[in-house]
């Protein structure tokens, strides 16, 4: 093969004769590479100067696909004389910025290969997407992990090479970024942390011990990296471009192509109103970067006219619930009347709100009759009103039915508490001493909870207008809004049993107990309301706070604790033994009026002491707990009660000793 041959022609490789077996055979012998000869065949016969001229005005994508039809074809283009060829093609690219040179020491095609090729330069992987254009390669991404390092990695981070400033002369990684690419065009910004390719390093390292040596400046060297970062950014600069233009000529052909698509529906009698708004599918086949065609119309107009079609039905669905809407909010002005007028204020808290009493079947027939065409009057309202009270019956039925197969279910439900409702109907169950519910919404200003169903359910119907009964909690995954109040069933349950009271009885009955005194709690709590300002419910609730007041002391103790000190639970709550006692009809209730009192001069030395306090707004702790707990920027767990009564019964309720000045520090 002669590359620089001065009268331009190229030496073909002759081809080889196919050998036959016998020749004198009368038989005919057939080509075995007959079956094989393609299209291409006569591209190699025709004379090079015309193949050129074909070739010239191919993209050099083409080009580099034309190389890999076949080995003579592989030939003439890698040749030298192909290189006007290449440069021809490379004019073909349309762009408003000119094309920059290809880089000194590369060849016409592997510079084409770098920016449109999809191969890898070191393993010919088809998924090359890594590619950089001062360090004048693409990588597949296996080779480019393997081989595109950090200079730390290639040569070590205590390697004196570093500090020779190698690097300096050695290209970099430059990505996408114009910015950055830029930037390093400066050698000093070629530090370690940045990627370098492992071969231009190795190179790199022999070529500078070779100049050291022989005692010469390295200058060269770096004015050679300089002009390929210098050559990169060009190309980077130039891409970007081609993408603009790109970008341009989607958005140019898009429009033109939504524009012709909205002439022919026009011209098919649709307006510009009848098309979808806010239509994903729409959108992707109207606003493409294609021409249209006319076998794209045809491919494409069943499916537009089919969004047409359901954007018109949704548009019709939408104007006619604007007018439900209008007549919902009409009836629901008409039922507030009604409640006020015919249902006694203790059964309102029963109906239901504003979105459930929409979808009562009567009420939801009202609002779309007559295609809810015009308003509705009074007396359509009044029309429907026995049957209205009949759907808020059955919806009265359903929602206790829904709470409680919500209080039946296995989550956290203690099994001593399921047992209890097997074959109780929904009234039953919610008049037991365990059902009270608590309101688990995040919108909630003041939290619902130790709730009856009455009570819950006049609390959702009040502050929860808008949300359907027994919804699910928008962040916690498998709670509703109304949840039953934990711990309440197994305490409920120690207090009657200990008390050998029975478990069915009603709340009504337990609440007028411990209104007269008879079922209380001997603690003593300063804190704790009269027996006639209580319910059961509220003595639950007292009861629940200090028994999870106790396991978060319990939980936070130190495990070898002070032995001078004694560190005891405000309640006992079991089934064994309970703080709460039940008083026999007719007996004494003076005990359940029982609070703790001080002296004057008691009181008077406790003021003393928390008026020391440096900052009013630093919480009073005390000092035997803080000792005997782990140390934590947070006191909740040692945080004293607030009054000196309080502060008393905290020290002889859980540590059996008096008031001491110093059992009182500030946090």
């Amino acid at each position: 093969m002669e590359n620089g041959s001065n009268d331009g022609n190229v030496t073909l490789p002759s081809r080889k004769r196919a050998r036959k077996e016998n020749e004198s055979s009368s038989k005919p012998q057939r080509n075995k590479g007959a079956r094989l000869v393609g299209k291409l065949t006569k591209l190699i016969d025709m004379p090079l100067d015309v193949f050129y001229e074909i070739a010239s005005h191919l993209h050099p994508l083409d080009l580099l696909h034309m190389m890999r039809t076949s080995k003579m074809l592989r030939f003439i283009l890698r040749s030298r004389t192909s290189t006007s060829v290449w440069r021809a093609a490379f004019t073909t690219i349309d762009s408003f910025m000119q094309m920059p040179p290809v880089p000194p020491g590369m060849s016409e095609p592997r510079f084409a290969a770098l920016l449109f090729d999809r191969f890898c330069f070191l393993c010919s992987g088809d998924r090359a997407n890594w590619v950089d254009y001062a360090i004048q390669l693409r990588l597949c991404k296996v080779c480019s992990k393997t081989n595109i390092r950090t200079g730390n990695a290639i040569l070590g981070r205590r390697s004196p090479l570093l500090t020779c400033g190698i690097l300096r002369v050695v290209p970099c990684e430059t990505t996408d970024d114009r910015h950055v690419a830029q930037k390093l065009l400066d050698p000093s910004s070629h530090v370690p942390t940045r990627k370098y390719y492992v071969k231009d390093v190795d190179e790199t390292v022999k070529e500078w011990r070779a100049i050291k040596s022989a005692g010469k400046s390295v200058q060269e060297l770096e004015e050679r990296m300089q002009l390929r970062q210098l050559s990169g950014f060009t190309v980077l600069l130039w891409m970007h471009s081609i993408s603009l233009e790109k970008q341009l000529d989607d958005i140019s052909t898009s429009k033109t192509r939504s524009e012709s698509i909205t002439a022919k529906l026009q011209k098919l009698g649709y307006a510009q109103q009848d098309f979808p708004e806010d239509d994903a599918t729409w959108d992707r086949l109207v606003n493409q970067p294609k021409p249209l065609t006319d076998r794209i119309w045809n491919n494409l107009r069943p499916k537009l006219e089919a969004r047409i079609a359901l954007a018109r039905d949704r548009r019709i669905e939408e104007e006619l619930n604007e007018r439900i809407d209008v007549r919902l909010d009409q009836i629901l002005d008409f039922f507030d009347q009604y409640l006020q007028e015919d249902v006694p204020e203790k059964e309102r808290g029963l109906v239901p709100n504003d979105l459930d009493f929409c979808e009562l079947p009567s009420i939801a027939a009202l609002a779309r009759r007559d295609d809810a065409q015009g308003h509705v009057s009074r007396a359509d309202f009044s029309a429907v009103t026995e049957q209205m009270l009949i759907d808020i019956a059955a919806y009265k039925t359903q929602a206790k039915e829904m709470l409680l197969a919500s209080f039946r279910k296995d989550d956290g439900h203690p099994h001593s508490m399921r047992s209890l409702l097997e074959g109780l109907s929904a009234d039953e169950a919610f008049s037991r001493c365990f059902a009270y519910f608590s309101c688990c919404s995040d919108e909630c200003d003041d939290r619902l909870s130790y709730a009856t169903y009455a009570e819950c359910h006049a609390h959702w119907r009040e502050e929860h207008p808008d949300e359907a009964w027994m919804s699910e909690h928008p962040y916690r995954k498998g709670w509703r809004l109304i949840e039953f109040t934990y711990d309440v069933p197994e305490v409920a349950r120690a207090v009657l049993m200990t008390n050998e009271i029975p478990l069915d009885t009603t709340q009504e009955v337990l609440d007028r107990w411990v209104r007269e005194g008879r079922l209380y709690c001997s603690c003593g709590d300063p804190d704790m309301p009269a027996p006639g300002e209580l319910s059961f419910a509220k003595l639950l609730e007292h009861l629940v706070h200090y028994q999870r007041y106790d396991w978060r002391r319990i939980f936070k103790m130190k495990k070898t604790p002070n032995p001078n000190y004694v560190l005891k639970a405000t309640h006992i709550i079991s089934e064994a033994h309970c703080d709460v006692k039940f008083l026999a009809e007719g007996a004494d209730t003076t005990p359940a009026f029982a609070r703790q009192t001080i002296s004057p001069a008691l009181r008077a030395t406790i003021e003393e002491r928390i008026a020391a306090r440096p900052d009013a707004e630093r919480p009073l702790v005390c000092r035997i707990c803080k000792s005997m707990h782990k140390k934590s920027r947070d006191a909740h767990n040692s945080r004293l009660p607030d009054g000196p009564e309080a502060i008393v019964w905290h020290l002889r309720r859980c540590h059996q000793r008096d008031f001491e000045k110093r059992d009182i520090v500030f946090a």
